[in-house]
């Protein structure tokens, strides 16, 4: 593997009869804080890579680019654009689609059932995240896929 582009979030771990819900963490969890484990766990975290599959071992490379997301909504647009782009660097190669699709054009694409299901719940997440951050509140997660969703429409 050449890149690896993660998305790390910090959210408070709700009891099971609010696992809707998406809250800040307790303020002892700083997103400097969460930085400051990632950095760690890169420095250190290393996995042996089994001799059938050539041996060796994979780690983190030297590059390692951080970045907070703010409030500001333009540079949150910047940012997500460039998730989006790297990303989906190989979606030509792997027969993914290379255009802007919008939650109407989710249903008439020609895509796998599985990835119709990601685009769908990519719409849905996108769409509850921007109305909690329009009201100020906090956004209620996905309800979990249906029982083996995905799985056998690959």
């Amino acid at each position: 593997m050449r890149s690896c582009t993660p998305v790390i979030r910090l959210d408070r771990r709700m009891p099971a009869y609010r696992n809707g819900e998406v809250r800040a963490p307790d303020k002892r969890f700083t997103t400097g804080l969460l930085e400051q484990a990632l950095r760690t766990a890169v420095e250190h975290v290393k996995a042996k890579v089994p001799d059938e599959l050539g041996g060796g071992e994979l780690r983190w490379g030297e590059q390692l680019d951080v970045q907070q997301l703010t409030t500001d909504q333009q540079e949150r647009g910047r940012k997500a654009s460039y998730l989006a782009k790297y990303s989906t660097k190989s979606t030509e190669q792997a027969g993914g689609l290379l255009y802007r699709v919008t939650a109407e054009d989710v249903e008439h694409v020609k895509v796998r059932p599985y990835v119709r299901n990601y685009m769908r719940s990519a719409h849905k997440l996108h769409a509850k995240v921007t109305k909690a951050i329009a009201a100020a509140a906090p956004a209620e997660s996905m309800s979990p896929p249906a029982s083996g969703a995905g799985a056998d429409d690959q």
